[in-house]
């Protein structure tokens, strides 16, 4: 739709909006209504129409798309005003003619009125409102949100002030109203007399609560005189239908004294002293008095609010329900505009603020109250710990373990803390999401902005905003899902924020189909863009754009802009200009910024496009409003789980365990009036999708049991024994049904589903749910053993089945863990040896055991020695024999020459490094040194880094270039250029590595195939014949791809077609306990997650070998012996913790050596933790990426470019792996037959 058809987005009447003509087709008639279910137009604006759709029941007005799901748009209803008639109100009293002026006209008495709302009302209260406000939002330009930080109250105070202050609050009703208006004008300088005059006037002829006070007064003073200091109590009982009057009278606000016999106190009551020492009594949040008394501009008629025994309606049976009403309820139909009633609370503005956030705070403060009162009622425990109680002649009301603040509060950190790990189980089975997405609310939509009443801007009404944001968020949503914007998604993670200063934003992850997985540049063009659109192509795109999605300005620009720190951009920007978009071998993308020569002005600032946020047109052009969209680039996304879902909402740390976690919680939150809003509606604050399903962990009789301390413990024991936890029905379904398809534990759910009626899991018959184990941390002990033991054992039927390792049975959890290689032990090194020695003696042996040293870091090195010196020396003692004449060395006489040699070798090292050092001011000390390369390969990784960045990261930027002599190599000496076939390879791979066209068209020569299979069977003939790899096979021929997940792919196809036994290894993944990184942060991410990354440069968590596979080592181990990074070798025997190997480049060619599992950590800092992976460092080489091949030799290669080169040189390095035309086998994207890709940077060139 376009948006022409749009009314003029002004404030208007609320009696007289505007409608769209029968031009406009409204959005909402695609939106949730079933039986018109059709996907978004993505060509126009969205756009909700006017609020004018009627609730039946209570008259609210709505937009359309608000309606329930399973109503129509011929019939909708609506719950969120009214929960379709169960909640009936009495209407506001339109107000004095006096104050509805104020709040309508346009005069200098209404607008000083409206501007200072709130200290209007405060100087009338009667009562005083205890917060301290956010000083974040207190200082800066712009529109603020009223916002608290930390508790808030409603306080009395006494009925006379202290001796030489002025009177206030309640207290000026007691004075004449000309003393009264003179304190309140002397107190209030910057609030104009003559509406002080008119809101006081008005209070004192309708305010019942004027009268109540008085009386309180009255009756304290004749007490006083009497010598009695007795406070007065103001009394509620309800005595009339609360749905028809609301206004307080005698019979049902009384002023009651304790004692005297009229009425019994209450614990709600209102305390009233007549004198007090800045004593101020606290006024209970559920007190039906509790708005009135303090929002007296907002009930000028005192109408009381929510009383505690008001019931829902029963709209069937059209008779009071037994349901109570809820806060949430009560507020929530205050919060809605009616044509039949003039609402002072949606006029109030900042007041209105005030009042919402009131209302969130005390309707969440109700809720804690109810946990600190009610801990005792339900306890949960251990059954253990019951079974123990009788020896010990304890009783349940003894026991039980007391949570402060349960994850079933919603915001509460244990609350976050399960949404982060259910988060990260969708991220561990989806591997990582693809698509990252923040939308923020346009206080300049329409929707806004019509509805809005006379005087209003979109920052006094935070409820529309909420409501309006709800709906956009849902059909942004149902674009993506339905309308497959970014490809088909399969799921999706999102939490819902609010900005300092109010306007609500959503954080979204979406997780795309394999199929869908952005995997190219032009992919990422097609969904992101990072540059002024045209305004003549598209003008409603650019004006979005250019309100919307334009960094700051920052900088020299604009030096006081917030995201400066130390004057540089926190976020960036302004950017580099870029040709074209780039994307690094784990898909980190760098969108496309040319420098086209516009410049715009935004904000009174000069732009251009490196200060554009990225975008997707197509939903910058359909929601017009800050949409930033960012291409997740492989594990880099965690990042945002962790900032983003893990942070929780806007509050001060708190510290799990703490005396009181209630109270801690309420010291440190923050309430803005957005916020407010959003939770009083009831709208979600993070969604997962798909659905988790969380599964109990516990030991032996150590499950979890929920029991009332007036239960008999006999009869808890008894029902105890035979509850099931989600973890023993799953050991008993394994246990009854043997046969049945082995899965792990947190593989169940997604085909059974947990009956909590009968505690049984049945076979799934429809839907789908991902299983999620509680969290242990390695401080649990044998829980957390347990738990890791849980991730990998498929189909077990006991406790038993999890410690059995090879028909072993182990007494810990633990133990079973380091039989299955899952921990880092010491005695790995020993099995290691014991096994190596078996396989070969000798050299090999010593050779392993100075890796061990040097790269294993064991605990006991010397007691290795002297349990494995022997088989290490076993061939020293010809070799003693030889060069000493020693006939019969004994074994002290081995061991001491062998650790000589060993000594010696490591001081010729140092006398070496020693001779290198020169004092010498020349370049390289004086010395002479020889750089070899060729500027047409790969250049160094700049992570992130942009064209410009590596460029100036290479040696032809150094300053040592220009005391560089160059020689060039004229001769390639690789090709026999005399033959006529080299001679025109030879000028193709030239002409790749020089030349800057981006489209290389290849010779028919090269072969051409049209899938992975074939692609394997051109380079690896035969694979699948038993005897087929041996050494020289496996070295002339490789695979090359550009990305490390289609490596892995062709990887894992080509293993299955080996026909050789499977040998599997599981690493020991460990968060590192670096002295820089937060304790904290090894409690949030478990294991399985850890398990399912797969960084550059580490080897999988699964390694699957077969004997006669290739392998690529990922780490310098031994140099000497050829065992560097990048050195492939084939495998020839698998231990369980060693795998020997023989050598396939270099000149130890054919050499056997052997490799141990070593401990590694990731090089880059894409992690907000730092992990260590312990296994053996290596990788299957039937493939590797492009970069992983520089300075390797093959006579077959092939050549995956579905993916296309990202990189200078890639193309070229590829392509001259071989020496000839008919040895090289692409395979293209099927849209492309004979042209590719290819990257060049002349300036770089010789």
């Amino acid at each position: 739709m376009s948006s022409s058809f749009m009314p003029n987005p002004s404030a208007t009447p609320h009696m007289n909006r505007p409608t769209l003509t029968n031009q406009v087709e409204l959005c909402c008639e695609a939106g949730l209504d079933e039986e018109l279910e059709e996907p978004i137009n993505l060509e126009g604006r969205h756009y909700l129409s006017t609020m004018d759709i009627e609730c039946i029941h209570c008259k609210a007005l709505h937009w359309m798309d608000e309606r329930l799901t399973k109503s129509s748009t011929r019939s909708p209803l609506f719950g969120t005003c009214c929960l379709q008639g169960k909640v009936r109100l009495h209407l506001l009293l339109t107000p004095h003619s006096p104050i509805q002026a104020l709040y309508d006209r346009n005069d200098d008495r209404s607008k000083s009125f409206r501007k200072h709302a709130r200290g209007y009302n405060a100087t009338n209260a009667f009562t005083s409102l205890g917060a301290t406000l956010d000083p974040r939002v207190l200082t800066g330009s712009g529109p603020t949100s009223f916002t608290i930080h930390g508790e808030l109250r409603h306080r009395a105070g006494s009925l006379m002030p202290q001796q030489g202050k002025d009177a206030k609050y309640a207290q000026l009703y007691i004075f004449d109203p000309t003393s009264a208006l003179e304190v309140r004008n002397r107190n209030n300088e910057h609030l104009r007399r003559d509406v002080l005059e008119i809101i006081q006037d008005t209070l004192l002829q309708v305010n019942p609560f004027v009268d109540k006070f008085r009386q309180a007064y009255a009756i304290l003073e004749q007490l006083d005189v009497a010598g009695q200091t007795l406070p007065a109590h103001l009394h509620y009982s309800s005595s009339k239908d609360q749905r028809t009057y609301n206004l307080p009278t005698t019979d049902e606000i009384a002023v009651v004294i304790p004692g005297d016999g009229s009425k019994a106190c209450g614990m709600r009551d209102i305390v009233l002293h007549l004198r007090g020492d800045n004593q101020l009594m606290q006024i209970n949040e559920c007190h039906p008095a509790y708005l009135p008394l303090h929002y007296v501009l907002l009930f000028p008629y005192g109408e009381l609010g929510l009383e505690p025994e008001m019931k829902q309606w029963d709209v069937k049976n059209n008779q009071l329900a037994a349901v109570r009403l809820t806060q949430m309820d009560f507020y929530s139909y205050r919060l809605f505009e009616r044509h039949t009633e003039y609402s002072t609370i949606l006029r109030g503005g900042k007041l209105f603020q005030e009042f919402l956030v009131d209302a969130w705070a005390a309707t969440e403060q109700n809720r804690l109250t109810y946990y600190k009162l009610n801990q005792a009622k339900l306890r949960s425990s251990l059954y253990q710990d019951l079974t123990d109680i009788g020896p010990n002649g304890l009783n349940p009301n003894q026991i039980g373990q007391r949570f402060i603040l349960p994850s079933s509060f919603t915001g509460s950190p244990r609350h976050m803390f399960e949404i982060f790990q259910d988060s990260m189980a969708i991220m561990r089975y989806n591997h990582h999401p693809d698509i990252f997405l923040t939308m923020t609310a346009n206080p300049k939509w329409p929707e806004i902005t019509l509805a809005l009443l006379p005087h209003q801007t979109a920052v006094d009404r935070p409820d529309l905003v909420s409501r309006v944001f709800e709906l956009k968020r849902k059909a942004l949503m149902k674009a993506v899902e339905q309308n497959k914007v970014f490809g088909q998604k399969v799921a999706h993670v999102y939490t819902i924020k609010f900005q300092k200063r109010g306007l609500p934003h959503m954080h979204v992850l979406f997780f795309l189909k394999g199929g869908d997985k952005i995997r190219t540049c032009a992919q990422v063009d097609q969904l992101v863009c990072a540059e002024f659109p045209n305004p003549e192509d598209d003008l409603e795109l650019f004006e979005t754009v250019t309100s919307c999605m334009v960094h700051g300005p920052c900088g020299a620009r604009n030096p006081h802009a917030a995201c400066l720190e130390k004057g540089k951009c926190t976020k960036r920007y302004p950017r580099d200009f870029v040709e074209t978009t780039t994307m690094d071998e784990n898909g980190y993308p760098i969108y496309r910024r040319r420098d086209d020569g516009k410049v715009h002005n935004v904000r009174g600032h000069e732009v251009d496009n490196r200060d554009v946020v990225p975008y997707n047109p197509h939903l910058s052009k359909m929601f017009n409003c800050h949409i930033n969209v960012e291409v997740c680039a492989g594990m880099r996304c965690v990042k945002y789980i962790h900032k983003y879902i893990y942070k929780g909402y806007d509050r001060t740390t708190m510290v799990l365990g703490s005396a009181n976690e209630i109270k801690q919680y309420l010291d440190g939150r923050y309430i803005g009036s957005p916020e407010a809003a959003w939770h009083i509606f009831g709208h979600h604050m993070h969604e997962e999708v798909p659905t988790v399903t969380r599964l109990a962990l516990h030991l032996p009789g150590m499950h979890h049991v929920n029991f009332n301390p007036k239960e008999s413990l006999e009869d808890t024991i008894t029902r105890s024994a035979v509850e099931k936890s989600t973890l023993t029905g799953f050991f008993a379904w394994y246990t009854a049904n043997p046969n049945s398809t082995p899965y792990t534990y947190q593989e169940f759910p997604q085909y059974f589903i947990w009956d909590k009626t009968n505690n049984v899991w049945t076979p799934r018959k429809f839907g789908f749910a991902i299983g999620r184990m509680y969290f242990a941390s390695p401080n649990c002990g044998e829980k957390f053993y347990l738990r890791l033991l849980l991730t990998i054992v498929k189909g077990p039927k006991s406790y038993k089945d999890l410690r059995t390792v090879d028909n072993v049975v182990y007494d810990t959890f633990k133990s079973a863990c380091v039989a299955r290689g899952l921990l880092e032990d010491d005695d790995e090194w020993v099995q290691c040896l014991e096994e190596a020695a078996i396989m070969q003696t000798g050299y090999q042996l010593r050779r392993l055991f100075c890796v061990i040293l040097t790269q294993c870091s064991p605990l006991q090195p010397l007691e290795l020695w002297k349990r494995f010196f022997i088989n290490i020396c076993d061939d020293l003692a010809h070799k003693i024999r030889t060069l000493f004449g020693i006939l019969n060395p004994i074994e002290a006489q081995i061991e001491d020459y062998g650790l000589y040699l060993l000594n010696q070798m490591l001081e010729e090292t140092v006398d070496r490094t020693l001779r290198d050092i020169r004092d010498n001011p020349k370049p390289f000390g004086g010395i002479t040194v020889v750089l070899g390369g060729d500027f047409r390969h790969i250049l160094l990784v700049v992570p992130k880094g942009v064209r410009e960045e590596i460029v100036n990261a290479s040696l032809r930027r150094s300053d040592l270039w220009d005391d560089i002599c160059v020689l060039t190599l004229n001769l390639n000496m690789r090709l026999n250029t005399t033959d006529p076939a080299n001679a025109t390879f030879a000028k193709f791979l030239m002409e790749v590595g020089t030349n800057p066209l981006e489209v290389v068209h290849l010779p028919s020569t090269i072969g051409r195939c049209q899938n992975l299979n074939e692609l394997l069977s051109r380079v690896y003939p035969q694979l699948d014949v038993t005897n087929t790899s041996t050494p020289t096979f496996l070295t002339e021929r490789t695979i090359l791809s550009t990305r490390n997940d289609d490596m892995n792919a062709i990887n894992g196809i080509a293993l299955n077609i080996f026909p050789e036994n499977r040998y599997t290894y599981l690493a020991a993944d460990k968060m590192s306990e670096d002295d820089g990184m937060d304790r904290s942060i090894s409690n949030r991410y478990p294991n399985e997650y850890l398990n399912s990354l797969d960084p550059t440069g580490l080897p999988p968590f699964k390694l699957e070998l077969k004997v006669g596979c290739p392998i690529i080592l990922l780490r310098n181990i031994a140099p000497k012996d050829g065992l560097c990074n990048g050195t492939r070798m084939m495998v020839v025997k698998c231990g369980s913790r060693i795998i020997e190997v023989k050598i396939l480049t270099g000149e130890k060619f054919g050499k056997l050596a052997f490799i141990p599992r070593i401990s590694l950590s990731p090089s880059s800092s894409d992690f907000p933790f730092h992990m260590t992976r312990r296994q053996f460092p290596v990788r299957l080489a039937y493939a590797m990426t492009i970069n992983k091949s520089q300075g390797q030799s093959v006579k077959f290669v092939g050549v995956d470019l579905r993916t296309p080169v990202f990189s200078h040189g890639q193309l070229y390095v590829a392509l001259s792996r071989c020496t000839s035309f008919d040895r090289i086998t692409v395979l293209l994207p099927e849209e492309e037959t004979d042209s590719t890709t290819n990257i060049v940077y002349p300036e770089i060139l010789l």
